[in-house]
């Protein structure tokens, strides 16, 4: 399949699909809850097929990357090369991070960026300080979890 607006064919459906299975598989043995965050326009279709195959209580919400081919507006700033998520970082504010860092630290240590620290920012005339931690997906992106302390 080639398409000006589509490009060539990538992975066929069945492909896509076993793809499903092992994510959808590799899921249900670790998680009972989760929130699944999918990249629109590109990854709703896979995040669709996926989340029908799971078996536990999920939470959803998307993150809008408006880089498509076609005629449409762009606000792309760079070749898209790897690392692709490099200079992006979430943030997540969490509460008992001490407790999700060690899940971290026991399900997947390798992709910490930045081990659990407290940190102090000045805010206006004060100072506020958190409990933190980093981790890096494989594209580069940074996910910051902190807790604020009081």
């Amino acid at each position: 399949m080639d398409s000006a607006h589509i490009g060539e064919l990538v992975l066929s459906e069945q492909q896509i699909q076993q793809g499903v299975e092992i994510v959808a598989d590799k899921l249900n043995s670790q998680f009972s809850e989760a929130v699944i965050i999918t990249v629109v326009p590109g990854g709703i279709l896979f995040t669709a097929d996926l989340v029908r195959k799971l078996k536990f209580a999920i939470k959803m919400d998307y993150i809008s990357c408006p880089h498509t081919p076609g005629d449409s507006r762009k606000w792309v700033t760079g070749y898209l090369e790897y690392p692709f998520g490099r200079g992006i970082n979430f943030q997540w504010d969490v509460s008992d991070i001490a407790s999700l860092y060690a899940r971290v630290q026991s399900k997947a240590p390798d992709v910490v960026y930045l081990p659990l620290e407290s940190k102090s920012y000045t805010v206006g005339d004060s100072v506020a300080t958190q409990t933190q931690f980093i981790v890096q997906s494989p594209d580069g992106y940074l996910f910051r979890f902190c807790e604020d302390v009081i």
